[in-house]
């Protein structure tokens, strides 16, 4: 692989996850993914596209690049710390355990999370850096949910939260409208994919019925930004936004 352009990767998944506001959120092998999605859009269409492996290997493990982890630091998102799986489900058991004390509606698992990241950070030794808030929500919901967690969970009576589905009709609707009333903004350089994306949910929910399952932003904005890109979406905003820096 071209390595200017692997670098140029890196560089624009880095600009658009700092305007996506998510940095919070950033991992290393959020970055990698990242990178290879914007390197695979410029290869041509025959052409045979690079495993995630290969674009995880230049900033994890022994065959980090180096110029990379530069780039990466100068954009001051810091490696995030490994969490140990065993103290994590000990968090969460013990805030679940308060919860069941507690009196009145039950909390929902986002709030657990919220609170077993806390607890799990004040118990952290000195000098270590405390993991993304994310990488606790994470675990009481989609793919990367934990199922001891969840166990604990269930049998405390603390339900998981319906997740929305999006109607992919209404969607691509949405992202249309919002395209044509910021066309002009678009070109001037003023709006940018992340402000397409909180206009485009404005507009879906606006549509929704009341009885809809409600969206969050964060899942518009994920569907621009980040491992979890629409690929429709994206073939929608690339046209114009393919020279934007």
């Amino acid at each position: 692989m071209d390595q200017r352009q692997v670098l140029e990767s890196f560089q624009t998944a880095l600009t658009e996850l700092k305007e996506a506001d998510l940095q919070r959120d950033v991992s290393l092998t959020l970055i990698a993914d990242r990178a290879r999605d914007i390197f695979c859009r410029g290869l041509p269409a025959d052409a045979k596209e690079p495993s995630i492996w290969t674009f995880r290997a230049r900033i994890l493990g022994r065959r980090v690049d180096a110029e990379i982890l530069a780039l990466i630091e100068r954009h001051r998102i810091p490696k995030l710390a490994r969490i140990d799986r065993s103290e994590m489900i000990e968090a969460f058991r013990r805030v679940i355990e308060e919860s069941e004390s507690e009196s009145g509606r039950s909390p929902r698992p986002r709030t657990i999370a919220v609170r077993a990241h806390r607890l799990f950070c004040e118990n952290l030794r000195s000098g270590a850096k405390p993991p993304a808030l994310v990488s606790f929500t994470q675990r009481v919901t989609g793919k990367t949910a934990d199922p001891i967690i969840l166990t604990l969970l269930e049998k405390a009576g603390i339900e998981r939260v319906p997740h929305a589905s999006l109607c992919r009709e209404r969607l691509r609707e949405s992202f249309d409208e919002c395209i044509k009333r910021l066309e002009s903004r678009i070109l001037k350089g003023v709006a940018r994919p992340l402000h397409v994306a909180d206009y485009a949910h404005r507009l879906y929910t606006e549509k929704q019925d009341v009885q809809e399952i409600r969206p969050s932003r964060l899942t518009f904005r994920r569907l621009v930004y980040g491992q979890g890109a629409d690929p429709e979406i994206a073939s929608l905003l690339q046209p114009h936004f393919q020279h934007k820096k």
